[in-house]
């Protein structure tokens, strides 16, 4: 949990719950989520379906022991996010542009650190924490990239992420 630099969470509920309180220790470690809504699944149903940016900063009160109006970035969220996606196609282009920005952020990260180390060495140093859906996670990982997918499982242990 230590190699955790940035938390990337899609804005759907079930997502956003899952990171607040899988990685509560991250939180208090002073990490913050940015909320992605590229992140999130496809479908029209209820659970596919998003939350006014309104209402989200409203339900940052639910959470106790932690103030999430300071820990939950929304430079990502744009009004009328929460539309669902429908089409299988439009999910494999959205997920090719999402591991694109990941890489690329991971580069920035790397970038910016200034640890003298040699990046071929960094790299091993940097997570970039992705807290998605099933589905997304399925197209994220579906063709090459340098990209790699670690699922955490339910048995999650601090020590091996």
């Amino acid at each position: 949990m230590d190699h955790i630099t940035t938390i990337y969470c899609s804005p759907l509920q079930r997502a956003f719950q899952t990171c607040v309180l899988g990685f509560e220790p991250l939180l208090k470690a002073g990490h913050t989520i940015f909320l992605y809504p590229d992140l999130r699944e496809r479908g029209v149903g209820p659970s596919a379906t998003g939350s006014p940016i309104s209402v989200l900063k409203e339900e940052l009160k639910k959470y106790g022991g932690i103030n999430l109006k300071e820990k939950v970035n929304f430079a990502l969220m744009t009004e009328g996010w929460e539309a669902p996606y429908l089409s299988k196609r439009e999910e494999v282009v959205r997920a090719e542009m999402v591991k694109r920005t990941l890489c690329k952020i991971g580069e920035e990260i790397l970038n910016s650190r200034g640890d003298g180390r040699p990046r071929i060495n960094a790299i091993w140093n940097m997570v970039i924490l992705v807290v998605s859906h099933g589905g997304f996670l399925a197209a994220l990982e579906g063709s090459e990239s340098k990209l790699r997918i670690l699922p955490c499982s339910r048995e999650w242990d601090s020590k091996k992420c």
